[in-house]
């Protein structure tokens, strides 16, 4: 046979200038160039040979750990189009190589964040090479110089294999570091739930965070859209009070009021604020007259569901003074001792009116209930005998309430 080269574009060939086929079939095998024979006696075709990268598939991604920086060229890749997919960018527009990931429940960011030398892009997926499905993607970072790309703040499934698929725009390859950063995502607040609200009392500033909260199927006030967020109750008083995180936010929030008894119906709404008027930050607050002896829940959460929008804020909440039987009965009632075992007196001076007396604990659940007469001059010893901790004493007529806090030792 007869081999034809270019001993300009392929130097290595030299060499085999005059020998046997089966030397130039080693040469091909060793990695030294490429050839083909056509048909038999026909001319060996050589040129030199371009290897793809090792991660150039999917089935061959590249395994990166947390807080490792990996080199990789994305130069010689094929087209490996099996993203298929818009994933925050068409991530198929240029050759790419693959990595994987084993999550260990960590929040993410994987990165090329100046660390190229072309026009980067970023796909991150979850599934089995074949069939992935987008977790999500990025162009261009624009904190980052050369339009490089990063994925930021992905939480994951422990356990769950992640796929990155680093390209390029409009054909563009060449060099990179991907670096994979993990942190532990934050714990889930104490009032995540609605069955764990936070008892709110009239005066308090109250911090919190939805950082680690979930989403709940609130039916937001006004059509507003509901994001991730943590919850607080109160008993209604017959006055107006006013929830606030006004200028105490560092996130964009929202405050939703429902009424609903076990936290079974989030859709009974009664107040709401998305932005309010002169705070700054897209910050919230809503004021609304409450009904006597109704227990509301209150949701502070972030304005977008599906949203990243997460941060801490400070709660206030104010109540106007009620007049009449409530301020007569604030002004009239003591009780004692307190701190207590559980057997506690309360008396009322000055009242008259039929009465409910009741114990609740934080959780709202009642731990004694009793009607009573208020005839001006009323007292009532009772032992709770319950376990030691912070309960409420809520003391409600047609016209007013007031309650107390209780402390058993």
């Amino acid at each position: 046979h007869t081999f034809v080269y270019d001993p300009v574009a392929v130097p290595d060939l030299t060499p085999f200038v005059g020998g046997s086929a089966t030397v130039v079939v080693d040469a091909i095998n060793n990695g030294s160039v490429c050839a083909a024979l056509d048909v038999a006696g026909a001319p060996i075709v050589v040129e030199i040979c371009t290897a793809a990268p090792a991660n150039d598939l999917c089935a061959d991604a590249a395994p990166i750990l947390c807080g490792e920086t990996l080199s990789g060229t994305t130069v010689d890749a094929t087209s490996d189009v099996d993203p298929g997919e818009f994933c925050g960018t068409d991530v198929s527009t240029a050759p790419g190589v693959w990595y994987s990931w084993v999550s260990d429940g960590s929040d993410i960011t994987v990165t090329t964040c100046d660390a190229a030398d072309y026009d980067t892009k970023i796909g991150v997926f979850t599934g089995s090479c074949g069939a992935l499905t987008c977790v999500d993607g990025n162009d261009d970072d624009f904190d980052c110089s050369g339009a490089t790309s990063t994925v930021a703040n992905v939480s994951t499934v422990s356990g769950e294999t992640y796929y990155f698929y680093v390209s390029g725009f409009s054909g563009e390859t060449g060099d990179f570091d991907l670096t994979l950063t993990c942190v532990s995502p934050p714990p889930v607040p104490a009032n995540d739930l609605c069955s764990n609200a936070t008892p709110l009392n009239c005066g308090d500033v109250v911090a919190g965070t939805n950082l680690g909260a979930t989403e709940q199927a609130v039916t937001a006030f006004n059509g507003f859209t509901v994001g991730a967020g943590v919850w607080y109750t109160f008993t209604g008083t017959g006055g107006d009070v006013t929830l606030s995180t006004c200028d105490d936010a560092d996130f964009d929030t929202e405050i939703n009021v429902i009424t609903s008894a076990d936290c079974i119906d989030y859709t009974n709404n009664v107040a709401g604020n998305d932005d309010g008027t002169g705070c700054l930050g897209n910050t919230s607050e809503v004021t609304f007259t409450t009904t006597v002896g109704e227990t509301y829940y209150v949701y502070v959460s972030d304005w977008n569901s599906g949203g990243d929008d997460l941060g801490t804020f400070n709660l206030t909440f104010t109540c106007d003074p009620v007049t009449g039987i409530s301020e007569a009965l604030d002004n009239g009632m003591i009780v004692y001792p307190n701190p207590s075992n559980g057997e506690f007196v309360v008396e009322i001076n000055g009242v008259e009116a039929n009465a409910q007396l009741n114990v609740m604990d934080l959780t709202g659940r009642v731990v004694f209930t009793e009607a009573a007469v208020l005839n001006g001059n009323f007292r009532k010893e009772f032992n709770l005998g319950v376990v030691s901790g912070t309960y409420l004493l809520q003391i409600l007529t047609e016209e007013g309430m007031v309650i107390r806090k209780l402390q058993v030792k």
